[in-house]
């Protein structure tokens, strides 16, 4: 990825994060480097905020070289893909180091396309959207356009009990309890 390094505009240069944009035909690739966390959360934000000012179809964050990423770090990412929605772009994540991807599995957020290299990850191709009316929703079954985390929650929880018979139950323990503290009973 050296050619789209030729063209880097440095963002930020903290000391322990640095952030690069450049353009790659119709995506936007946004570099960082370093510690993702709370303290330097708003730079990462306004870098993606100023590469999706560029009108990207996609934007692309490589991010092989960070070596410190926290749910700071999660949440900018979350926010720019909200506004890459809103803005009909595509954000996927590029080459994440294993920091990256440690949280990823631990959070079990599965919403970025994520590709193994910066090179990949440059060529996604966005599925052909489906039409699909509101009606047509509830019977068709997931929509396959749309990556989803994987919930480990059943369907349908079991039936709660009634709060009756608890209450009963719980009241004749209570006065089985009380008839032999009785003080005619030794």
């Amino acid at each position: 990825m050296t050619a789209y390094r030729e063209h880097a505009e440095r963002v930020c240069s903290e000391p322990d994060l640095r952030i690069e944009i450049t353009r790659a035909g119709n995506a936007v690739v946004c570099s960082l480097a370093g510690d993702l966390h709370m303290d330097n959360e708003q730079q990462v934000r306004d870098a993606l905020s100023q590469a999706l000012d560029r009108g990207p179809g996609l934007l692309a964050v490589e991010m092989s070289a960070v070596t410190l990423f926290t749910c700071s770090g999660l949440d900018t990412l979350l926010t720019a893909r909200r506004r890459a929605d809103a803005d009909g772009a595509v954000v996927v994540l590029a080459a994440p180091s294993p920091a990256v991807r440690r949280v990823l599995r631990i959070t079990e957020t599965a919403v970025f396309p994520v590709y193994p290299s910066l090179e990949q990850a440059v060529r996604h191709r966005r599925p052909s959207p489906r039409v699909q009316y509101v009606s047509d929703r509830a019977h068709a079954g997931p929509d396959p356009t749309r990556t989803s985390r994987k919930l480990s929650c059943p369907d349908r929880l079991p039936p709660r009990p009634s709060t009756t018979a608890s209450t009963s139950r719980w009241a004749a323990r209570g006065a089985h309890a009380a008839a032999s503290r009785s003080p005619g009973r030794r």
